[in-house]
């Protein structure tokens, strides 16, 4: 019997040949039991991440998103990772938890330093202190790895020069006295040459904050710090969850652990919507600027406080928030998630009835 060039039997590669096709269209039939009894993990991720509801968002981006995330925040990051001279010195997130630890010593020291323990200045000490604590705890039990980067010299300072213009708040309310004329009852200024000198002269008295000033700007702390905590401890959870697998949340240094985490990262991103996030986008920065708000509040006799907050907002949480946006545009199902959620505050008709 003649054979083929091959070596084999037309008979026999005609059957190998039928046989073949048939098992290649028995493989591409669509499961009939689900998607999970056909696919291994990982080719799951692959379906969900090349899902047709996944967006680019290059075209919902306004003239406004790409000013701030392409230009500004270059601008931001070449401050806060980049700014030489070169040499890697230090974690951003022990700079950042230095300054809000040491907030409570500080306003206690100020306290003592110029002898004034009025009720605005103890209400600011407890805000402002227990902000910091609170902080510090959730950053060891919840920690947020953007701020574990290493930096070098230049932006470790720029961070601590950026962090210090915080403590300007309670530098302006505890070390400045209000003079008074003789057999008067109102203010009539500050005094600024004795800032630093302790001494406070006859006519002096503490700068006054009205007890409903001091009960607002507390109610709108605790509102803003517990939104903070709430939403950063739900990031947290819920990324540590979906990624590492509940049971790996602990094994932060396993190498093959980490490379399926990037992998399952790339392929498919988790889109947080739920709890504090399914109406606002951006609970977490909402709540650092009641909070913080609260503090510049406290602060009547300067305006400083209230610059510093409009330019931490401006130039750095705006950045952030644009970045994330950019994110959430690039993972399955924000465009839904877009319409029933706002970017900044939470969308009242979504949080009246749900």
């Amino acid at each position: 019997m003649a054979r083929s060039s091959s070596g084999t039997s037309p008979a026999r590669s005609s059957g190998r040949n039928s046989t073949t096709a048939s098992r290649r269209r028995s493989s591409s039939r669509k499961p009939t039991a689900g998607p999970s009894s056909a696919l291994t993990p990982k080719s799951r991720l692959t379906a969900t991440a090349s899902s047709p509801t996944t967006n680019t968002g290059s075209k919902n981006k306004s003239l406004v998103h790409i000013f701030f995330e392409s230009f500004w925040g270059t601008v931001v990051d070449f401050l806060g990772f980049n700014l030489g001279p070169g040499f890697i010195m230090i974690r951003m997130c022990h700079i950042v938890n230095a300054f809000k630890g040491a907030t409570l010593p500080f306003c206690i020291f100020l306290m003592h330093h110029f002898d004034n323990f009025s009720a605005p200045c103890l209400t600011y000490t407890a805000l402002h202190g227990s902000y910091g604590v609170l902080w510090v705890l959730k950053e060891h039990w919840c920690p947020d790895r953007r701020f574990h980067e290493r930096v070098p010299l230049g932006s470790a300072l720029a961070a601590a020069v950026f962090c210090g213009l915080y403590w300007l708040a309670p530098v302006l309310l505890i070390s400045k006295y209000e003079y008074r004329s003789a057999g008067t009852s109102t203010g009539t200024g500050y005094d600024y040459f004795n800032m630093f000198s302790g001494s406070i002269t006859s006519a002096a008295y503490p700068i006054e904050v009205s007890p409903v000033r001091q009960a607002v700007c507390t109610f709108v702390y605790v509102i803003g710090v517990v939104m903070m905590l709430v939403a950063d401890t739900h990031k947290f959870i819920a990324l540590e969850m979906y990624y590492k697998g509940g049971s790996k949340m602990v094994d932060k240094h396993e190498v093959d652990h980490d490379t399926e985490i990037n992998e399952k990262k790339k392929t498919a991103p988790l889109l947080i919507q739920d709890g504090i996030f399914s109406n606002n986008r951006n609970p977490n920065y909402l709540g650092e600027m009641l909070l913080y708000g609260s503090f510049a509040g406290l602060v009547p006799n300067s305006d400083i406080p209230k610059y510093v907050l409009a330019f931490a907002w401006g130039a750095l949480f705006t950045v952030n928030i644009y970045k994330k946006e950019s994110s959430l545009m690039r993972k399955p199902g924000y465009e839904a998630y877009a319409k029933r959620s706002w970017i900044i505050l939470p969308k009242p008709k979504n949080f009246l009835l749900r």
